[in-house]
C-alpha cells in the first residue's frame, strides 16, 4: 500500500510539473510569445501592438463584445446601446483606468459589423442551447479545458460558435489561425 501511494505522489509531481492543463487556444499564446518585437523609430524594440491601442485594450474590447453576446437575442436583436453600456459599466469597475469611451466605440463597430454578416443571420435562425458552457476533456496526455461561447442547433445539427474580435478577422470565413482550436 505504501508503495502504491508513493507511486501516486510521484505521478502527481510529474503531472504538476508538466503543465497538464491547457486550453484550445494555448498554441496561439505560444505563437504570440515567439513573434518578433517591432523596432522603434530611433532604435530599440517594442512589443507588437494592434492598430490604435495595446494588447490589454484589445483584450478588454474582446471581453466587452463577449459580454454583450453572452446575453444577445439573435432572433430579436433590439438596441445595442443598452447591453454595451451595461457591459462596459461592469468591466469599468474592474478596470477603472481604461479608456471606456474609446473601447466601447470599438466594440460597437465590431458588433455592428458582425450583426451585418451571414453568420449572425444564421444564428438568428438557430435554437440557442447554451452560452459560455464549460468543457474539459483529455487530449494527448493533457487535460484541455475552456468554455464554448455559443452552442446552438439548426436543422437537427449542433453548432459550436466561438466569437473572435481580433483585427485579422475581416472575413468571416478567414479562420485558418483558429483551425486547431476548432479541431
Amino acid at each position: 500500500l505504501a508503495e502504491a501511494w508513493r507511486a501516486r505522489f510521484e505521478e502527481g509531481r510529474r503531472l504538476a510539473a508538466s503543465h497538464v492543463f491547457t486550453s484550445p487556444t494555448a498554441y496561439l499564446k505560444e505563437a504570440e510569445k515567439l513573434s518578433l518585437p517591432e523596432e522603434r523609430p530611433g532604435g530599440g524594440f517594442a512589443a507588437p501592438r494592434r492598430p490604435g491601442g495595446s494588447r490589454e485594450e484589445a483584450a478588454l474590447v474582446g471581453e466587452l463584445c463577449h459580454r454583450v453576446l453572452e446575453l444577445w437575442d439573435y432572433a430579436r436583436p433590439g438596441d445595442l446601446e443598452i447591453p454595451l453600456k451595461r457591459a462596459s459599466s461592469a468591466l469599468a469597475r474592474r478596470h477603472p483606468a481604461a479608456r471606456w469611451d474609446i473601447l466601447t466605440a470599438e466594440a460597437r463597430g465590431i458588433l455592428k459589423g458582425f450583426f451585418a454578416t451571414s453568420a449572425a443571420r444564421d444564428l438568428s435562425r438557430c435554437e440557442v442551447l447554451g452560452r459560455e458552457i464549460a468543457f474539459i476533456f483529455p487530449h494527448e496526455g493533457k487535460v484541455v479545458r475552456g468554455s464554448i461561447d455559443l452552442l446552438c442547433r439548426q436543422d437537427g445539427r449542433l453548432w459550436v460558435a466561438d466569437y473572435k474580435t481580433d483585427a485579422r478577422r475581416k472575413n468571416v470565413s478567414s479562420v485558418s489561425p483558429y483551425r486547431r482550436q476548432g479541431a
